[in-house]
């Protein structure tokens, strides 16, 4: 089993003229210069940044998810760190599935029936409220 492979492999690596792909019209060993090699280099390095640049436009359209559009929705009213968590804990203390119904229903901020751990930033999803709906 082993021999026949260590034939293949010695037949492959035998260097003749017809397995070269870079070969020269005279024949010749195949040469390579820096240049040649910066050459595929700069390419690879285009092409992988077009692919990189083409994935996250093409990404950008396709997000259909509840938290992109929270996210989303954050950063068109310019919302901080500390309200985006604010927010975050109210949807879940209110088991919303969907975060961004923050946006659309001003109910989710009445202050009465808030759970305990949201009783100390009562004043935070007020002043929240009233940014978002006023």
């Amino acid at each position: 089993m082993i021999e026949p492979l260590s034939r293949w492999i010695a037949l492959l690596s035998v260097s003749s003229g017809r397995w070269q792909v870079w070969g020269r019209f005279d024949h010749g060993r195949p040469t390579y210069d820096l240049g040649q090699i910066l050459l595929v280099l700069c390419a690879a390095v285009v092409v992988a940044a077009l692919g990189l640049v083409l994935l996250r436009w093409c990404g950008r359209f396709r997000t259909n998810s509840s938290g992109a559009l929270f996210r989303e929705l954050c950063h068109a009213h310019g919302l901080s760190q500390s309200s985006r968590r604010a927010l975050k804990r109210l949807a879940a203390a209110r088991r919303l599935t969907n975060p961004a119904a923050l946006f659309v229903e001003p109910r989710h901020f009445e202050t009465s029936d808030l759970p305990p751990a949201l009783r100390v930033a009562e004043k935070e999803l007020q002043l929240l409220r009233d940014r978002l709906f006023k």
